[in-house]
Parts: C-alpha cells; structure tokens; sequence
C-alpha cells in the first residue's frame, strides 16, 4: 500500500518536473499547486511516520523493561482490564484511563488496577489524580519494586508542585523500598527538568 503511494507520488513529481520549466500561466499554477500539496502531503506522512516511531519505541521499552504484571486481582481474561492495558501499550492514555477506571470500580482492590490507572494518569499529565492513585495503591501491596516506583512517582509530582520536604521524604521512602537499587523506577520517572514533565 505504502510502496503504491511512493509511486504515484514520484509519477506525479516526474510530471511535474517535466512541464515546470516550459509552463506558463494556468498551467503554471496548477503545476505550482500541485507540487504544494506533495509537499504537504510529504510533511504529513514524515509526522505520522514519526508518531509511529516514537509508539514502536515505546514498545520497545515496554518489551525490555516492563512494569511488572501482579497477579493478584485480576480475574481470569478480565475484558475490562486486557483492553486496557492494551491502550496503554499503544500510549493512548485517555482510553486506556476509561477502562482501567471501570476496572477499579469492579475491583477497587487490585494492585494492578490501581498500578496501570496511576500510570495511565501520569502518562496524561493527569498528576493530581496520578498522586491519588498511588497513594491508594501503596497499601494494596507488599511489592517492594511497586511500592518505590509509587512513592518516587509521587515525589517527582510534588518537587514539580515545589513541596521540596515532601519530595525529599518520599525519594527516601522510595529508596527504602528498593532494597535492589535496579536504577529508574520502571521507566515512568517523571521529575521536572525533562522534557515533557509537569
């Protein structure tokens, strides 16, 4: 499909590249109008080429350093939960809000639910609700990994708010739940002075 739009695409520049140099009025202009809209339709196409690269990275990612799935919860083929997840893989994270947040409804107690619908939030720059979740996920497990990714990502928010003392106690709390020191929290560190953070 890709390659047949290529080739009209150089069919029509090559057009273009033969008349342009004799045409002249109407013709001109439509020679002219014709080689902005590939230029626009050339732009267009690197943008959500790019859009396409940055979601296939992030997959990536996901596939190399994942947050860790927690069994607890989770009904057997819970619908609700499998779709999504799978928006949040796809970084579409309103929708996967939506789902994860009927998820949690159902089962207010689920690590999981409470883990990816913290993260989904986060990934939004939805970072009051983000807080909340985490801070109601901290006593739904005994992870430790979970635990420090959760108090990390709640001390990133409140450096970004300024509650420099509140930062500071939750970066040790984090600290004392990694007893492993596996370096990012899960990839999700959202600390001001990246690009991208609050």
């Amino acid at each position: 499909m890709i390659e047949h739009l290529f080739a009209v695409m150089n069919e029509v520049l090559d057009q273009i590249s033969a008349e342009l140099p004799a045409a002249r009025g109407v013709r001109r202009q439509q020679l002219m109008d014709q080689l902005r809209a590939l230029r626009s339709m050339s732009g267009s196409i690197l943008d959500e080429w790019m859009v396409l690269e940055e979601k296939l990275a992030y997959c990536h990612q996901l596939a190399t350093c994942s947050v860790p799935m927690i069994a607890s919860g989770i009904p057997e083929e819970d619908d609700t939960f499998s779709k999504g997840l799978g928006y949040y893989q796809l970084m579409m994270f309103p929708e996967a809000i939506r789902f994860f947040e009927a998820f949690v409804r159902r089962t207010p107690d689920s690590p999981a639910g409470r883990l990816y619908l913290a993260l989904s939030y986060l990934h939004n720059r939805n970072y009051d609700d983000a807080y909340r979740h985490f801070q109601i996920l901290l006593p739904l497990t005994n992870d430790g990994k979970i635990k420090a990714m959760s108090c990390h990502a709640m001390a990133c928010i409140q450096q970004a708010k300024q509650n420099a003392d509140k930062a500071e106690e939750l970066f040790r709390l984090a600290d004392e739940y990694d007893t492993e020191r596996s370096g990012p929290h899960l990839q999700t560190d959202p600390c001001p002075g990246k690009e991208g953070n609050p």
